[in-house]
C-alpha cells in the first residue's frame, strides 16, 4: 500500500552434497524462511516486524578420512528470531531507532552410529562405531536503542543496548563411556569420561556515543563505548559414570552469580583529510581501543561439573577393538586426569578459579590513502598495525615452566621434516594443585602484534563494465617477553609452538572442519569483474590466490611421565611458518540473462566453480604416529571438484 504498508517474504532450501576422498556422503540442507512488515504509521512514526527461522540439517558432519559414516554427525536446530522495530523523526535534527528481539538459537549433534557402541580409534587414526553426542540451546534476548542528532558541523551518534543470552549444552561418549585409543593394538590408551553439562547466563548493557565534525577538508571522527558484562553458572547435573562411579560420581552443581564481572571503556579517534580542492585524493588515519566481548558460557569455568576424565592403560582381550571395564589395568595406576579431584571426587565446588583478570585489549592504528585516478576509477591503499595485550588464559593454578621438568627428547627423522630433536618435559609432582586445577587470569609477560597491508584498485560500473584488483599481506606473530610468567608447560605443541616471534596458528574445529591450522597467508590477490554483453547476457569472473596455510608436524601420545596428562602431543617441525600447504588458486565464472514478463524479473544463471578443476591439497595428516593409508603425510583433504550450477530466479 502505497506510503502506508509494506511486506516481503521468502523461502529457501539449499542442498549440498560432498563426498569426501573414502566416498563418505556429507550432505547439508539449509531451510530459511523470511518475512518482514513495515508500516507508516504516522508522518514521524514506522513500526516494523521481522521473523525468521533457519535450519541446518547436515547429514555426515564430520565426514572424513579418519571419520567414516558412524563417526559423523547427524545435525539440525533450528533457530528462530522474532524482531519488533520503531523509528521517529524528533524534530528536523533527532532521529530515533528501539529495536527488541527475542531468538530461540541451538542445535544437536547426534552420532549417526547411535549411543549403544563405544567409540574408538584404531592406529591408523581412524574412529570407529560412534562419536560424541552433543546439544545445546542458547536462547536470547536483546533490547537497543539508537540516535542521531544534527546541529552545524556535527552528527552526533549515540545509543545503548541490553542482551540476555543463556547457554545450556550436554555432551555424552556413547556406549560404556570409554574412550579407547589404539596404541599397538591390542594395547588401548582409556579415557574414562563422564557426561558433561553447563548452564550458563551471560548479561551485557553497553552505551556509546560518537561525533562526526565536518570542518572544509578535514572530517574528524570521535568516540567512546562503555561495556559492563557478567557471566554466571546456573544449577545443573549429570549422571555418574558406568565404569567407575566411586570416582566420577553424579553430581549437582550449585550456581555461580557473577562468576566474571568484566567492564571496559573504550575510546576511538580517526580523520579524514582532502589533500586537494576537488577532494580526489584523502588521506585516513584512525587510534582505536577494542575490548573483547566476554562469552555468555565462560563461567563454565568455575562449575563444580567440568570436562571430566582420567586415563589408563587397557588390553583388548575380546577382540572388539574397546576398552571394557575388566580389560583397563587399573592395577598399573592412573596416566592423568582432568576437571576434578580423585581425592575428593565428590566435592561440589570446582577445582578451577578465577583470578585477578580482565578484558583483553587490542589496540589498533590505521592509516590510508584513497585517489580517484581517473572519473570512476580508484586506487586505495590501507596500512593496519595491532598491539594486543591482557590476553586471557587458563594455566594450572600457581604453576608456569619452571616447575616442569624435562623427562625426555623425541628424536627421529621423516619427510618432509628432516632429522629432529625435541625436548619434552613433566610437571613435577610437588606443583600439582588439587585436582590439576587451572586458574582465569591475564598473561602477563605476553602480547601479540599484527600489521597488514592492503592495496585496490576499483572501477565502478560505467561503460557496461566494472572491475576490482586487491592485494594484501599480513603478520601475525607472539612474543613471550617474560617466559617465566607467560608459559606454562614448556612442551611445544602443533598449535602452540611456543616461539618467540612465532607466527600465531589457530587450530580449526566448528561445523565439522577440524585439523586445518590457519596461519594468516603473506599474500593473497583477488580479481574479480562484470561486463554486461549485448542482449542483456552479463559476464562475470572471480579469482582468487593466496598462500597455504601451516603443516605442524607432531607425535601425539608421547610418554612424558607427567602426572596430570602423561600422554603428549609434541611438535617436531621447529617452523610451521616455512612448512606450509600449496598456494590455493580458485576460478569462478558465471553468465546470467535476465528476462521481463510484466511485473516479473526471470533471471537464469550458469555458474562454473573451480574452473580449471584444482585439486589443490588442503589438508595432510600431521600426526607421526598415524599409520596406513591415512597415515603420516597423507592427504585428507582437497580442492573441491569443478561445479557446474543452473540458477533461476523470479522477482516480482
Amino acid at each position: 500500500m502505497k506510503d502506508k504498508w509494506w511486506a516481503w517474504g521468502s523461502w529457501g532450501k539449499t542442498d549440498v552434497r560432498v563426498r569426501t576422498l573414502t566416498d563418505v556422503l556429507d550432505r547439508t540442507i539449509l531451510r530459511n524462511i523470511g518475512a518482514k512488515t513495515q508500516a507508516q504509521v504516522t508522518d514521524t512514526t514506522r513500526l516494523g516486524f521481522t521473523f525468521f527461522e533457519g535450519n541446518k540439517l547436515k547429514f555426515g558432519r564430520g565426514a572424513s578420512a579418519t571419520r567414516p559414516d558412524e563417526t559423523t554427525w547427524n545435525q539440525d536446530g533450528p533457530t528462530r528470531i522474532y524482531k519488533g522495530e520503531a523509528n521517529w523523526v524528533v524534530g528536523s535534527n533527532l532521529f530515533v531507532t528501539a529495536r527488541g528481539a527475542h531468538s530461540q538459537m541451538g542445535f544437536q549433534l547426534v552420532p549417526c552410529g547411535g549411543m549403544d557402541k563405544a567409540a574408538y580409534q584404531d592406529d591408523g587414526g581412524v574412529w570407529h562405531n560412534s562419536f560424541v553426542f552433543y546439544k545445546s540451546d542458547r536462547p536470547q534476548d536483546t533490547v537497543l536503542a539508537d540516535a542521531n542528532w544534527f546541529r552545524g558541523r556535527h552528527e552526533v551518534k549515540f545509543g545503548f543496548s541490553w542482551r540476555r543470552a543463556v547457554v545450556e549444552s550436554v555432551s555424552q561418549w556413547p556406549g560404556n563411556k570409554v574412550i579407547s585409543i589404539h596404541i599397538g593394538y591390542p594395547d588401548i590408551f582409556a579415557v574414562v569420561q563422564r557426561d558433561w553439562a553447563s548452564n550458563t547466563e551471560g548479561r551485557y548493557i553497553n552505551g556509546y556515543i560518537g561525533d562526526t565534525i565536518s570542518m572544509k577538508r578535514l572530517t574528524l571522527n570521535l568516540g567512546a563505548r562503555i561495556d559492563h558484562a557478567t557471566s554466571s553458572v546456573t544449577e545443573t547435573s549429570v549422571t555418574a559414570h558406568p565404569v567407575l562411579p566411586s570416582l566420577l560420581p553424579a553430581l549437582s552443581a550449585p550456581a555461580v552469580e557473577k562468576a566474571y564481572d568484566f567492564t571496559s571503556v573504550s575510546p576511538r579517534v580517526g580523520l579524514t583529510y582532502a589533500l586537494d580542492e576537488n577532494r580526489k585524493t584523502l588521506a585516513r588515519a584512525s587510534y582505536s581501543l577494542f575490548a573483547s566481548q566476554l562469552g555468555a558460557a565462560d563461567a563454565s569455568f568455575v562449575s563444580a561439573i567440568q570436562y571430566s576424565y582420567i586415563y589408563y592403560y587397557a588390553a583388548d582381550a575380546n577382540g572388539n577393538g574397546t576398552a571394557e571395564a575388566n580389560e583397563i589395568l587399573f592395577n598399573l595406576g592412573n596416566l592423568g586426569y582432568v576437571g576434578f579431584d580423585p581425592a575428593n571426587p565428590t566435592a561440589l565446588t570446582s577445582v578451577n578459579k578465577i583470578g585477578d583478570v580482565s578484558s583483553p585489549r587490542t589496540h589498533e592504528v590505521l592509516f590510508g590513502l584513497d585517489h580517484e585516478l581517473i572519473p570512476n576509477l580508484g586506487l586505495s591503499g590501507t596500512f593496519t598495525y595491532r598491539y594486543f595485550t591482557n590476553m586471557r588464559w587458563t594455566p594450572r593454578i600457581d604453576v608456569r615452566q619452571n616447575d616442569y621438568t624435562q623427562t625426555g627428547t623425541l628424536t627421529g627423522s621423516a619427510e618432509p621434516v628432516g632429522s629432529f630433536s625435541v625436548p619434552y618435559y613433566a610437571l613435577n609432582a610437588s606443583a600439582v594443585p588439587p585436582g590439576g586445577g587451572r586458574e582465569a587470569i591475564n598473561r602477563d609477560g605476553y602480547h601479540q602484534r599484527y600489521w597488514g597491508f592492503e592495496a585496490s584498485a576499483t572501477k565502478r560500473m560505467s561503460n557496461r563494465w566494472m572491475m576490482r584488483l586487491g592485494f594484501s599481506t599480513n603478520d601475525h606473530r607472539e612474543y613471550f617477553d617474560d617466559p617465566n610468567t607467560s608459559i606454562e608447560d614448556p612442551t611445544p605443541g602443533p598449535a602452540n609452538p611456543l616461539k618467540d616471534g612465532g607466527v600465531v596458528i589457530r587450530a580449526t574445529g566448528g561445523s565439522g572442519k577440524s585439523g586445518i591450522y590457519m596461519i594468516l597467508p603473506k599474500y593473497q590477490f583477488i580479481a574479480n569483474g562484470l561486463y554486461q554483453g549485448p542482449w542483456g547476457i552479463n559476464f562475470g569472473a572471480n579469482l582468487v590466490t593466496r598462500q597455504g596455510f601451516g603443516q605442524p608436524y607432531f607425535r601425539d601420545q608421547v610418554t612424558t611421565g607427567d602426572p596430570l596428562g602423561s600422554k603428549k602431543s609434541v611438535l617436531i617441525n621447529s617452523d610451521v611458518n616455512e612448512q606450509r600447504l600449496p598456494a590455493v588458486t580458485s576460478l569462478d565464472v558465471r553468465l546470467e540473462k535476465g528476462i521481463r514478463i510484466r511485473r516479473a524479473n526471470l533471471n537464469l544463471d550458469f555458474d562454473v566453480f573451480n574452473v580449471t578443476n584444482k585439486a589443490t591439497v588442503l589438508g595432510r595428516q600431521y600426526n607421526l604416529r598415524i599409520t596406513g593409508n591415512r597415515g603420516f603425510n597423507r592427504v585428507l583433504e582437497i580442492m573441491n571438484p569443478r561445479i557446474l550450477r543452473l540458477g533461476l530466479r523470479i522477482n516480482f
